[in-house]
């Protein structure tokens, strides 16, 4: 079954009719859903359905909860459980219509989960509402299934404390501690090898993503003085210069705006000593592979934070001044060292001694530094400009030792897992599944979904997509390392894009290939914006126009126009980013991956389709311009095209023809939705080329009443959300 769900994240109405509107208890102990299936689009009144499997007694159980006394009535909670491990906030009081089956404004968006049809007129049969059920819920943003948390492809072995680090391909790199570091791939869900580091680094090493974009690795408990790079082109590792002490564990590394990484502290002895010395700090600089001893620190520490602030200083904080693993020996201290300089000034003292705990840069610049040992979920915000600490709101779960966190696009973070340690008087090791979301507006601490796997210590990357990658880790309850994984998908706020990565790909010595396109939306407020372009070798090859905006509700997308000038350039792949940077202060920036793929005149090489997938955002009736998109032969030999879309309310021209070696095509899709009501139309063009190959393009039609712009997030139906890019673009 093929499931393709789509959550629009505006229109929130309101002035709908919440007046005279007293909310009801939610019955206690009832949870209506075995299972949840997936969340509908929302309907013209910003609504969405909830649907899934009834648990048993759910039809019957309706019957204890009075009919709604007024529009629109809600329930007083303000997140209910409708399946397991899924809460929703503003959930309506069902009516005798819904409790039948029957949502007429949902046609078309109400689907049979068993054929992925719509339900005729929004009505799910009576005789399936035994198997299918569906609940309305209010036109506040709803988290995906399970909370946010859906199971991914896990690690090819189980992991804990090893670096994860994001690279320009939008893959992640996972470094274990012997020589078969993996590469997790969004695209497809799955760990794959990544080839054979140098050198065996063993536990908590420390990887980085450098300017050219290689990866540094540093450290590790069995090699505390190995350091090696990591090519993502060639898929290479190479050794590099040996670091000036020796840092065997729990030391940080980070990429500084001059391109040096500063590395700190950690235990200079290899293994994991009780009782052991602390480096101090050096940085490494790319452009000579040498690393240089900084300045003293006023402490050196192992376990500690080290953020990189907006002004390009690093804040690093609290940890241990030694092994010695007792918590009336961590710090309260923190430092802040300047890239200029070379040297550490002390900052304010922290409100509390932390050990283990989170560190986050925030929009607004200040820091959220959260967590730790049995600190009761305790957190500060610290301020780069005054150097002080100030408290702010307390965690739900206060065991948040080796929790992992992430700036997510609504500008919330969300801290996930985490345990007690088992040490320092803990009774017994224990870790924890549980995630929450700080708010910096509020200072508040909310709880989300959690994970489908207690985990400590696990490796976690912030996806492109704006998805949070968390793999491995340990589970303490059983004393083992674990190696599934799982994704969070977030309520997407902020800017979002209509792609998340582009690809180019062309013969060298071919003409230039065409333009492509990436549309930028906000949903949820107005926020001007800044755009910037780092390419990753090879020059400037990259151009992107407009470089600055301002995205708002209701407003038309803003059009990026991304081109590419392969003069000169050897036959490889080559990657940049394009950062979009909100200059509000509240929402943090995004990111777009470029991959310019460059194949030797004469290769054999499948053709370049691209984009992969085309959006139509209307409102009913509307009239809309064609959309093209582009296919290239790679090769010098003519090659043949057939295309054939799937649903009738587009077409395409042309739809077949030869393409001449080293040239590309461009086919224009056509839509006609005249008598198209609000809905979403998922279709495709499968591409057949003349060597037996074919490709898909993806298209969608998202017809909406115009109450504001709206975003979706897509899943294909194995639980997992493939989100924007699955829909729009590479992924």
């Amino acid at each position: 079954m093929r499931l393709v769900r789509a959550v629009f994240l505006a229109g929130f109405l309101l002035a709908r009719v919440y007046g005279q509107n007293t909310c009801i208890n939610f019955p206690a102990g009832f949870i209506p859903f075995a299972s949840i299936d997936y969340v509908t689009a929302a309907d013209s009144a910003g609504d969405h359905l909830v649907v899934g499997v009834p648990s048993s007694g759910t039809m019957s159980a309706l019957n204890s909860i009075p009919l709604p006394a007024s529009p629109n009535q809600t329930f007083c909670d303000a997140e209910v459980q409708l399946g397991p491990q899924q809460f929703y906030p503003n959930v309506y009081v069902p009516t005798a219509m819904e409790r039948a089956g029957i949502f007429s404004a949902f046609a078309g968006l109400l689907l049979n989960p068993a054929t992925n049809l719509p339900y005729a007129q929004g009505v799910i049969p009576a005789s399936q509402l035994n198997s299918v059920f569906a609940w309305r819920i209010g036109p506040a943003q709803v988290p995906s299934a399970n909370g946010g948390w859906s199971p991914t492809g896990s690690m090819m072995f189980a992991l804990d404390a090893e670096p994860a680090v994001l690279l320009p391909s939008g893959k992640v790199l996972v470094v274990g501690p012997v020589l078969s570091p993996q590469l997790y791939d969004p695209a497809t869900g799955a760990f794959t090898s990544a080839g054979q580091t140098v050198f065996a680094h063993g536990g908590t090493s420390t990887a980085t993503l450098l300017n050219n974009g290689q990866v540094l690795i540093v450290g590790g408990s069995n090699l505390p003085s190995a350091a090696e790079l990591y090519d993502p082109s060639s898929g290479q590792f190479v050794a590099t210069g040996a670091p000036v002490q020796p840092h065997g564990s729990q030391h940080t590394a980070t990429l500084l705006n001059d391109g040096r990484v500063l590395i700190v502290g950690g235990l200079m002895q290899p293994g994991t000593p009780a009782t052991g010395t602390n480096a101090g700090a050096e940085t490494y600089d790319p452009q000579t592979g040498a690393f240089t001893a900084a300045g003293p620190m006023l402490a050196n520490r192992n376990s500690h934070t080290a953020t990189l602030l907006a002004d390009g200083r690093v804040l690093v904080a609290a940890g241990l001044p030694s092994g010695n693993g007792s918590t009336d020996t961590q710090l309260n201290s923190a430092e802040v060292f300047s890239p200029a300089t070379g040297t550490f000034a002390a900052t304010l003292p922290m409100t509390e001694p932390r050990l283990g705990h989170v560190a986050v840069l925030l929009p607004d610049g200040n820091v959220l530094v959260a967590g730790g040992v049995f600190l009761s979920g305790t957190a500060e915000l610290f301020s780069p400009t005054t150097l002080a600490f100030i408290p702010t709101g307390s965690m739900n779960n206060p065991f948040r030792q080796g929790s992992r966190a992430a700036l997510l696009s609504s500008g919330q973070v969300l801290v996930a897992g985490g345990g007690n340690g088992g040490g320092f008087g803990a009774i017994g090791p224990m870790s924890t599944a549980s995630a929450e979301l700080y708010t910096p507006a509020t200072g508040i601490f909310t709880p989300t979904g959690s994970m489908g796997t207690p985990r400590n210590n696990f490796e976690a990357a912030l996806l492109l997509d704006g998805r949070f990658l968390a793999a491995g880790g340990r589970d303490l309850d059983s004393g083992t390392n674990v190696a599934s994984a799982e994704l969070y998908t977030p309520v997407i706020e902020g800017l979002i894009t209509s792609q998340t990565g582009l690809t180019f790909r062309v013969a060298q010595g071919s003409a230039t290939p065409p333009a492509q396109t990436v549309a930028v939306l906000s949903n949820t407020a107005t926020i001007p914006w800044t755009l910037s372009v780092h390419t990753y070798q090879g020059g400037n090859w990259l151009s992107v126009t407009p470089t600055s905006g301002n995205s708002a509700p209701g407003a038309a997308p803003v059009t990026l126009t991304f081109s590419v000038n392969q003069a000169g350039l050897a036959a490889q792949d080559y990657y940049a980013t394009a950062t979009l940077t909100p200059t509000d202060g509240i929402h943090p920036p995004i990111s777009i991956s470029i991959v310019l793929s460059i194949v030797p005149a004469g290769t054999a090489a499948p053709p370049a389709v691209s984009p992969s997938g085309i959006l139509f955002l209307a409102t009913p009736g509307a009239t809309l311009p064609p959309q093209t998109f582009a296919i290239s032969n790679l090769t010098s030999t003519p090659i043949t095209f057939t295309g054939a879309g799937s649903a009738s309310w587009f077409n395409i021209i042309p739809q077949s023809g030869t393409i001449a070696g080293a040239q590309s095509t461009a086919i224009t899709v056509t839509p006609s939705i005249a008598g198209f009501t609000t809905g979403v139309y998922p279709a495709s063009i499968v591409l057949t080329f003349g060597d037996g190959s074919t490709q898909t393009v993806a298209v969608l039609l998202v017809s909406v009443p115009f109450t504001g712009a709206k975003v979706m997030e897509a899943s294909d139906g194995s639980g997992v959300p493939s989100v924007r890019c699955a829909i729009f673009g590479r992924e």
